[in-house]
C-alpha cells in the first residue's frame, strides 16, 4: 500500500492481457505513459472513424495543400534557384509521383506511394543529380551584386543602385543609363552596344 491509499495492480509488474485495474489500484509509474498514449492513439482513431468522409477529405484536402504551400514558401524565403536543373529537376519529378499514382515497389510486400515515394525521389534525385553535375549551377553573380531573378530566363539587364548590370556577363561595369541616374543608354557606334 502506497501513502496515499492505493496499491500497486498485480504486485507492479505488466497485466496479463484481459487483467482489470480496479478501484484503489494503480499501474506502476513507468507503465501509466504507456498506457495514457493507447488511450489518446485509441480516441484519435475512434473520432476519424466517427467522421464523414466528405468532411475528413475536405480537411485532408487542405491539410495537404498548406503543406505544400509552407514548403513552397520555404523554398522562397531561402532563394532556392529553380533555373539551376539540379534544384528544378528533382523537385519536378518528385512533385509529379507525389500528387499522381506511383509507387516503388520493393519486395513482394513492401511498396511506397504517393507523398512517401515523391519524397523519396526529390531526397536520392537531388542528390544523385548533384553527385554528377560537372560545374556548379550557379547563375553568375554580375559585378558583385547578388542576382535576384526567377525562373525565367533572364533578357534584360538588372536594377541596382549603381546601375543596370547583364546577368548574362561576370566581372561587368554597370551600364550607364541603365540605372537609377536617368542618363540616356548608349548608342550603337557611340561606345558600343550595351550588350558588348
Amino acid at each position: 500500500m502506497s501513502s496515499v491509499g492505493w496499491k500497486l495492480a498485480c504486485g507492479g509488474r505488466t497485466p496479463p492481457p484481459g487483467a482489470v485495474v480496479r478501484p484503489g489500484e494503480r499501474l506502476s509509474s513507468l507503465r501509466m505513459p504507456g498506457l495514457g498514449a493507447q488511450h489518446v492513439v485509441a480516441m484519435s482513431g475512434a473520432v476519424a472513424a466517427a467522421t464523414r468522409g466528405g468532411v475528413l477529405g475536405g480537411i485532408t484536402l487542405v491539410l495537404y495543400g498548406m503543406t505544400g504551400l509552407l514548403g513552397a514558401k520555404i523554398w522562397i524565403e531561402n532563394r532556392v534557384n529553380f533555373a539551376d536543373p539540379v534544384n528544378l529537376v528533382p523537385l519536378a519529378a518528385g512533385i509529379i509521383a507525389g500528387v499522381g499514382t506511383l509507387a516503388i515497389k520493393f519486395t513482394s510486400t513492401f511498396s511506397i506511394s504517393g507523398i512517401a515515394a515523391g519524397t523519396l525521389i526529390v531526397i536520392t534525385g537531388y542528390h544523385g543529380v548533384r553527385l554528377f553535375a560537372r560545374r556548379p549551377l550557379d547563375e553568375p553573380q554580375a559585378g558583385g551584386v547578388a542576382y535576384e531573378g526567377g525562373t525565367m530566363i533572364a533578357t534584360g539587364n538588372i536594377e541596382t543602385p549603381e546601375g543596370g548590370v547583364s546577368p548574362f556577363r561576370e566581372n561587368q561595369a554597370p551600364v550607364a543609363g541603365h540605372g537609377r541616374d536617368g542618363g540616356e543608354p548608349p548608342r550603337t557606334g557611340e561606345g558600343g552596344s550595351p550588350g558588348q
